[in-house]
């Protein structure tokens, strides 16, 4: 398992990573991503479209406002982008607010993930099915 501190806003969230998952995590929000099985913590709600006449799939995941961790946890080693090979994980700051861009490999069923303030976006291949299962604050997306 490798480790990572990536920028958001003025401080940071973590990264954990090895080629079967990646991870996301912050003060109250954690997103881990493997193979055909996506799990969020701190989800409120969860929608899919279907766009492009159906060769993509839109999953959307609300959830509270990401809280990062202090500065003085972050102060060493903050990164904007990483490529570890199966992932490639951007940071972009814009004046509509701060995202994640989490490019997957094809193995795991899903193109990208975009991890916004309060929300998180994910696309998968139009012939896939997303199936979600819901246990208090964490959400579990399927993909088959």
């Amino acid at each position: 398992m490798n480790h990572a501190k990536l920028r958001y806003k003025s401080s940071c969230i973590l990264a954990e990573y090895s080629p079967e998952y990646f991870r996301v995590k912050a003060g109250n929000y954690e997103l881990e991503i493997r193979p055909r099985v996506i799990s969020l913590k701190g989800c409120e709600h969860i929608s899919v479209s279907t766009l492009y006449r159906g060769r993509k799939k839109a999953v959307y995941v609300k959830h509270r406002a990401i809280q990062s961790y202090q500065v003085d946890e972050c102060r060493v080693g903050l990164e904007d982008e990483l490529n570890v090979g199966y992932f490639t994980v951007k940071v972009t700051e814009t004046s509509h607010g701060s995202y994640l861009t989490i490019l997957t490999p094809g193995s795991f069923l899903s193109d990208y993930i975009v991890v916004g303030e309060d929300i998180t976006y994910i696309q998968l291949p139009g012939g896939r099915e997303a199936y979600f299962e819901k246990l208090a604050d964490l959400c579990t997306i399927y993909v088959v």
